[in-house]
C-alpha cells in the first residue's frame, strides 16, 4: 500500500486519506511510519491503534481496502461492503467469489502495486462509479452474507443430510490446508472428531509446512481410520485447497483453514 501510493504524482497526494486501525509489533509500526514520512505520505496516511467502533467512522469512508495476498473467507471485506463502502481487494483467495470487479468493487491483481496505485488513482477521478458500486456492494452483502442467511444454509444442508440414505461414500469431505500452525493443529483436529456425526473424511494437506505440522498430521492419520495425509511443497492457500479437492470423496466439500 504505501510503496504504490509513494508513486502517484505529488499534485493528488492531497486528494486522498488512508486511515490504517490495528495494533502490532511496535517496531514494525514504528518501520511502517518511517516509511511513510519517507515518501511524503505522512499528511495523507495515518496509523491508528485498534478501536471497537470503527464502523463507526464508516461514514466519513469512501473505500475498504483489502491489500492481503490471499484470503480464506475475507470478513473485513464483507463488513466494508455492507457497511456501503466500495472495496479494492487483490484478486487472491476467494476474494473474487465475495467482489465482481467493476459491480460491487475493484479487483486487482495481488501483489502488483502499479495494479493497486491505478484501482486507486481510478476510484479519485470516478466517485460517482465509487458510490454506484459502494451501494450495490451493500444490497449484495446484506442479501447473501448475513448471519441468518448463513444459519439458514447450515439448517437447510443438515435437514437434507437427515433425510439422505445410507451411502456408499462420505457425505463431507473436510480439507484441511496446513502451514506453520503446529500451535493450534491438535485443537483444530481435535474439534473435528468430538461430534456424533461420523460420516466424513479429513484430508489433510500439509503445504510444505517447517514446523512439526507434518508430524502432527501423520500422527493424526495413525489413530483415525477416516483421516488422509497429502505433503506437497508450499503453494498458497488455494494450491492446498486444490490438492485436497483432487482426492475428495464427498458429496460436500468443507474448508476448515
Amino acid at each position: 500500500m504505501i510503496d504504490a501510493l509513494s508513486t502517484i504524482p505529488e499534485n493528488l497526494k492531497n486528494k486522498f486519506e488512508v486511515y490504517f486501525y490495528g495494533n502490532g509489533d511496535h517496531k514494525y509500526i514504528n518501520f511502517l511510519q518511517m516509511k511513510i514520512n519517507q515518501n511524503g505520505l505522512s499528511d495523507s496516511m495515518k496509523l491508528n491503534p485498534y478501536k471497537d467502533d470503527v464502523w463507526k467512522s464508516v461514514p466519513d469512508f469512501d473505500i475498504g481496502l483489502t491489500c492481503s495476498s490471499i484470503e480464506g473467507f475475507g470478513l473485513i471485506t464483507v463488513e466494508y461492503m455492507m457497511s456501503g463502502l466500495c472495496p479494492i481487494a487483490s484478486n487472491g483467495g476467494a476474494t473474487p467469489e465475495i467482489v465482481k470487479h467493476g459491480e460491487t468493487g475493484i479487483l486487482y491483481e495481488a501483489l502488483n502495486i502499479e495494479e493497486l496505485k491505478n484501482s486507486i488513482l481510478w476510484a479519485l477521478e470516478n466517485r460517482d462509479a465509487i458510490a454506484k458500486m459502494g451501494l450495490e456492494a451493500a444490497r449484495y452483502a446484506n442479501k447473501h452474507f448475513t448471519m441468518r442467511e448463513h444459519a439458514q444454509n447450515i439448517s437447510a444442508l443438515y435437514n437434507q443430510i437427515l433425510k439422505e440414505k445410507k451411502m456408499d461414500r462420505p457425505i463431507f469431505s473436510i480439507i484441511v490446508p496446513v502451514y506453520k500452525v503446529e500451535k493450534y493443529l491438535g485443537t483444530c483436529l481435535n474439534s473435528i472428531t468430538r461430534q456424533t456425526f461420523t460420516n466424513y473424511e479429513v484430508i489433510l494437506v500439509d503445504d510444505g509446512s517447517p514446523d512439526d505440522c507434518p508430524k502432527i498430521c501423520e500422527e493424526f492419520k495413525k489413530h483415525e481410520a477416516r483421516c488422509k495425509v497429502i505433503h506437497q511443497r508450499n503453494k498458497g492457500l488455494s494450491g492446498a485447497r486444490n490438492a485436497g479437492l483432487k482426492i475428495a470423496r464427498g458429496e460436500y466439500i468443507y474448508f476448515l483453514d
